[in-house]
């Protein structure tokens, strides 16, 4: 009996954490505050970051995990009352999005209500990555100037 009942806790918890939409900036580049998460519609309500004197007032980017493939996400992105941009800086008409970090689409047109838009998008993966623009890291900038200096001795 009591091997049944741990069967079913153990079950029960990776239930539970199995396909929740999860969402972080907490990795190089990453820029948001996540306000919450609709696990019913897949829906992560968010601002830019606050980085001061780091980083473009407007840059956001976020991880995404907890997709199941096919599923629609959707960004719902603010205003941070904190900023002194206009919105128009920080809700650009198309978002960009990954699935694999390295190539970058934009998504569809997002639609905006007053200090509000959202970009929803179809993600055939189990994780992805949505951004203001394409981003380029520091770790991004060292490869390129690794690369070109392999290829020139003058670099």
């Amino acid at each position: 009996m009591q091997l049944h009942l741990a069967t079913l806790l153990i079950l029960v918890s990776i239930s539970s954490t199995q396909g929740e939409i999860t969402a972080t900036a907490a990795f190089e580049g990453g820029s948001a505050v996540i306000e919450s998460i609709d696990q019913t519609t897949s829906t992560i309500r968010m601002t830019p970051g606050t980085r001061p004197n780091r980083g473009w007032a407007c840059w956001w980017y976020v991880k995404v995990g907890g997709i199941k493939p096919g599923q629609r996400v959707t960004i719902d992105l603010g205003v941070n009352s904190k900023q002194k941009l206009s919105a128009g800086w920080m809700m650009p008409q198309f978002a960009t999005y990954s699935t694999d970090g390295k190539t970058w689409r934009h998504t569809a047109k997002g639609k905006r209500s007053g200090s509000r838009i959202q970009y929803t998008e179809k993600i055939n993966a189990k994780q992805a990555w949505f951004a203001w623009g394409s981003p380029f890291t520091p770790t991004d900038s060292k490869a390129l100037v690794d690369r070109l200096a392999r290829k020139h001795r003058f670099v």
